[in-house]
Order: structure tokens, then C-alpha cells, then sequence
């Protein structure tokens, strides 16, 4: 069973996770005041509204207390929705992605529908997404910070598939 709200014990390690990997998947899409307006909502009990709520559980990856990789999903009506997935740069192509996207396929009924929501010019991530059999489903305007948009790829794909790729 993956953690849910309550079992997440260590809310200053994903803060830490949470900033780190803000500043590096944002530094260079946002301002620096829109960037540290993003990450002082990080400062709230619920980090800035990224920690599950009560259907919603997160699953995270990571060494000694030290969080190298998370990811937040909930399932309604039968379509899983994952998102708050974020890998340290340090971390990415160590398999950590895949431990955490691994963990929360093996919890889901298989036909269940998985939905993802990417940055479009973010080709490392819909790379990912596509290695595991995700397609795009269509696109539209996400935004980053309050007044800051970017095109987002809906990509979804069928948990039975996405559990085959090795």
C-alpha cells in the first residue's frame, strides 16, 4: 500500500524535493519572482496544495530520509491521474522514474486508464512517458504559475499495457 496524507512523515524532505526540482524544471520558464512565489507556496501544511488530499496518495523514492523522486496520483471513476511526478536531475535515467511509475501501476485495477499531464516542450519527459507506451491524447494550456501558461500533452494509456514494457 502506498502512503497516503497521514503516513507522510517527513514533510521538510519533500519540501526540499519539491524546491530543488522546481528550481530546475522552472528556472528557465518562469521569472525569478514567479519561481519563488511557486516555491514559498511550498511553505503551507499541504505543500502549496501538492500533498494528496483524501482520495489521493503519493508514492516516493529516495535514501536515508532524502527524497529523490515522488509522484501523486488518484483514481476516479476508473481513469488513474498522476501528477506532482518529479525526479531530481541527479536521480533521472537511474530508474527512479520507473520504480515510482512501476508502483503505482501495480496498485491499479488493469483497465484502468492512466493520464499524465506533460509540459510539450519538455522532450525528456514525453520520451519517458512514450518508453512506457503513454500516447497523446491532445493538449492545452497549463498553468505554471499565477498569469505564467505553457502547452501542456494530455497523454494516457491503459494500465495493463503500461505495465508490460520492461
Amino acid at each position: 500500500m502506498l502512503p497516503d496524507r497521514q503516513e507522510i512523515h517527513n514533510l521538510s524532505a519533500l519540501r526540499q524535493h519539491f524546491t530543488s526540482c522546481f528550481k530546475e524544471t522552472y528556472a528557465d520558464r518562469l521569472t525569478s519572482e514567479e519561481l519563488c512565489g511557486l516555491i514559498a507556496g511550498l511553505n503551507t501544511p499541504d505543500l502549496g496544495g501538492l500533498l494528496p488530499g483524501k482520495d489521493e496518495r503519493i508514492v516516493t523514492r529516495g535514501n536515508h530520509g532524502d527524497v529523490s523522486g515522488c509522484a501523486i496520483w488518484a483514481l476516479r471513476a476508473g481513469t488513474a491521474y498522476i501528477w506532482g511526478f518529479y525526479v531530481r536531475k541527479a536521480e533521472q535515467r537511474r530508474g527512479v522514474g520507473r520504480s515510482l511509475l512501476m508502483g503505482v501501476l501495480a496498485v491499479l485495477p488493469p483497465q484502468s486508464r492512466v493520464k499524465v499531464q506533460v509540459l510539450k516542450d519538455s522532450p525528456s519527459a514525453v520520451a519517458f512517458y512514450r518508453h512506457f507506451g503513454f500516447e497523446i491524447e491532445g493538449e492545452a494550456l497549463h498553468e505554471l504559475a499565477p498569469g505564467r501558461h505553457d502547452v501542456a500533452l494530455h497523454m494516457v494509456g491503459m494500465a495493463s499495457d503500461l505495465r508490460q514494457v520492461t
